[in-house]
């Protein structure tokens, strides 16, 4: 359960970060998808 909420924590917190990337790199995200 441990290693679960963890990568559930990390999955959370790299979605966030992508989230930040798609806000100051709109474009180059669209390019990427």
């Amino acid at each position: 359960e441990v290693l679960q909420a963890t990568r559930i924590q990390l999955e959370r917190e790299l979605s966030l970060e992508d989230v930040h990337h798609i806000r100051d790199l709109p474009a180059h995200n669209l390019l990427s998808l």
